[in-house]
């Protein structure tokens, strides 16, 4: 079992995972997660700078800044930074690809990728995390949570798969008491 190879999970809603392949992202995404784990078999840490030193050479960039929603904003003091942006040649032009490393707290890069869309600054955004726990946490759990604000986003959720990393636990069904919701004034 420790021999097994690793593979790369991949989620994706609103049509990331097809934007992100036909650029040619998500084979060196997953290029560079898999070798960075059989690099540290039998125990994978999660190391975003590790990530950051071999997806670099590919051209991909270190901290660029997200742009704030409208350009009537441009002036304010905003540095929010993707971890790594890409652009990729599509169409006569350019378009680009963020990437974020976060393990389950993704909302903040939700609302950056957001805002990279909604100024062109990317047609799309892919969350690597640690392991299959975490992404099965965001894409099974959270996200349909949270549908409503991010589900029409291009996004890929992704980590590696194998030997030493963790897995969501097996979890029996639940029976919550119900919501509180306040009383309804008499008619």
């Amino acid at each position: 079992m420790d021999n097994d190879p690793y593979e790369l999970v991949v989620r994706s809603q609103a049509g990331g995972e097809e934007i992100v392949s036909a650029l040619g992202a998500l084979a060196e995404i997953r290029e560079a997660v898999v070798a960075l784990c059989e690099r540290q078999r039998p125990a994978p840490a999660y190391k975003p700078q590790l990530l950051k030193d071999r997806l670099e050479p590919l051209g991909w960039v270190r901290e660029a800044r997200v742009p704030p929603f409208r350009a009537e904003l441009d002036h304010l003091t905003i540095n929010e930074r993707f971890d790594l942006l890409k652009f990729f040649a599509a169409d006569g032009g350019e378009v680009g690809v963020a990437l974020e490393m976060d393990s389950w707290m993704v909302h903040r890069d939700m609302l950056k990728f957001r805002r990279g869309l909604e100024r062109g600054q990317i047609v799309a955004g892919v969350i690597v995390q640690p392991d299959y726990y975490d992404t099965y946490y965001c894409f099974e759990h959270w996200r349909h949570l949270n549908e409503p604000l991010f589900g029409e986003l291009p996004v890929v959720y992704c980590c590696p798969r194998g030997p030493g990393l963790r897995e969501p636990p097996l979890r029996k069904n639940r029976n919550y008491s119900a919501f509180l919701m306040p009383r309804q004034p008499r008619q």
